[in-house]
């Protein structure tokens, strides 16, 4: 937690604390850590890649390296170790979830003053959001069923959000469960026991394949709303 505010030096330092992240988020949106990836690279090389100015990718980077996610030697630049896999995309430690999510924070939160002059709270549309970005921060792999893939595809496409329903799936980083012969049998013993009609849980269809998931995984589900809780899956 953050000590109070006493001294305008205390002020000072406060405000500029913004710098950092902001130097990092448009790392990220540039996806600087992944195309440096394991190599080092001249700047202007660099910049030619990012199609960036070079003497803009040259702030950045040097605001990167003394934060120590980037080296340098000279005007040559590497990843540093966290860098080169929880930031790099194409690194199997990459923790894209917990990136896009903060990312969509900064946006959020550039929303304050709309906020408060409509008293609307900034996640207003999703009053568990909170929490479940917290889990979803926690966690380094993720599951997901391609039924539930499918699912929130379709949705997307009925409420005309489709291209950014596959963005997002893409850019949270799941790992897709297959659905097989053997899980299509599962899903419908899931129904006979958990389904609408059948038990108060009253899951559909596409709930049964997160169930299923969660289940065959031993992992706890990540879910709003209670129907879940009337199963006998743990809460993740």
């Amino acid at each position: 937690m953050r000590p109070p505010i006493k001294t305008f030096e205390d002020f000072r330092d406060a405000l500029s604390a913004y710098r950092l992240p902001r130097v990092i988020l448009t790392a990220l949106e540039l996806k600087l850590f992944t195309v440096i990836g394991k190599n080092t690279w001249l700047l202007p090389d660099l910049a030619r890649e990012l199609k960036v100015s070079e003497r803009g990718l040259s702030i950045l980077c040097r605001n990167l390296a003394m934060a120590g996610l980037l080296y340098k030697k000279g005007n040559r630049y590497r990843n540093s170790p966290l860098a080169a896999t929880a930031l790099n995309a194409d690194d199997r430690a990459y923790r894209g979830s917990y990136l896009h999510l903060i990312t969509n924070h900064w946006t959020d939160w550039l929303r304050l003053m709309e906020s408060i002059r409509t008293g609307e709270p900034l996640d207003k549309d999703e009053p568990e959001a909170p929490d479940c970005i917290a889990v979803l921060e926690s966690e380094q792999d993720v599951l997901i069923s391609a039924g539930t893939v499918a699912e929130a595809m379709i949705v997307g496409a009925v409420r005309n959000v489709g291209p950014e329903m596959e963005t997002l799936i893409s850019q949270l980083g799941f790992e897709i469960i297959p659905v097989t012969g053997s899980v299509a049998m599962r899903i419908a013993q899931i129904y006979a026991k958990w389904g609408k009609g059948v038990n108060p849980a009253g899951l559909n269809f596409g709930d049964c394949f997160a169930y299923d998931v969660a289940k065959q995984n031993d992992c706890g589900l990540l879910y709003v709303g209670e129907d879940f809780s009337r199963t006998d899956l743990k809460r993740a």
